[in-house]
This record gives C-alpha cells, sequence and structure tokens, in this order.
C-alpha cells in the first residue's frame, strides 16, 4: 500500500493527492467485498479437473495477480520523467507543478527543526502548528484536585 501512496504524491500535488488516495483505498475495500463473492463463485468449480473447489481459487486469483503483475511491472511509470506516453512538454509541467508545491516543504531533516517544533511550540517560519509537543502534554495533563482536606 505505501509504494501506491509514494506513486501517488510523484504524480499529484499535495492538495490533489487527498481525493485519489480516498479513491484507491475505497476501491480496495470494494474488492475486498467482492473478493468474497467471486470465491463463492469460484468454489462452485468443486471436482472440475479433479481438483477441490478451494484449490480453483487459488489457481485463478493467483494467476489473474500473476498476469496482472506482469502487465503493471512494463506499463506503471514511478516518475514523471520516465513516463513513456508523455511528451516532454506533458514531463516538464507535471515537474514545474511538482516543484511548485513543494517549495514550501523543507529539503532537509535536522534535529533543531524538531526541538523547534515540539518544544519550543514553532515550525521554521514562526508559525504555531497545532499539533506541537505540549499540545499534546497539556491535553493529557490534569493536575490533582485539592482534596478537602488540603
Amino acid at each position: 500500500m505505501l509504494t501506491q501512496v509514494k506513486d501517488i504524491t510523484m504524480w499529484y500535488r499535495r492538495h490533489e493527492c487527498g481525493l485519489r488516495m480516498a479513491i484507491f483505498f475505497s476501491a480496495a475495500t470494494c474488492a475486498g467485498a467482492f473478493g468474497g463473492l467471486l470465491a463463492r463463485g469460484i468454489i462452485e468449480m468443486e471436482g472440475v479437473g479433479g481438483l477441490p473447489g478451494w484449490a480453483w481459487i487459488f489457481i485463478l486469483e493467483g494467476l489473474l495477480t500473476f498476469i496482472v503483475a506482469i502487465v503493471a511491472f512494463f506499463y506503471m511509470n514511478d516518475y514523471p520523467q520516465t513516463a513513456k506516453f508523455l511528451t516532454e512538454t506533458e514531463k516538464k509541467e507535471i515537474s514545474r507543478r511538482l516543484e511548485e508545491d513543494r517549495s514550501s516543504l523543507a529539503d532537509e531533516y535536522g534535529t533543531k527543526y524538531f526541538m523547534r517544533t515540539y518544544l519550543e511550540g514553532t515550525d521554521s517560519t514562526g508559525r504555531r502548528p497545532s499539533n506541537g509537543f505540549w499540545t499534546v502534554v497539556c491535553t493529557f495533563y490534569h493536575p490533582r484536585p485539592k482534596s478537602l482536606a488540603d
């Protein structure tokens, strides 16, 4: 699943990825739902070729997976720059859009950025993100109530 998410982020800008990922995961859910129906139909092949129904499930679904994997290996492209179906102009446009979108992101990771964000509560631009260390600490910190005897 992570490979598909990576592939989506290599082709679309950040604000375009959400819908594509939602469609992908919804399709995976639907495939799981229909997989049971498909298996139920295949298991009715009990005795065909002298094989039990469960064996036919493995054979047919495995064969389909194998064929799709071979086709995908030759036709799917990891990056727009390596896509054979795009013209040079289209490759440059996709690269420009992606670069424009990620221009606000950091290119490197450093401990100082982590410390500043999660301990001081600000990011590299001075903004206060809502998911900082102190937000988490303050959310779960509940002082002991004083008893009436104190």
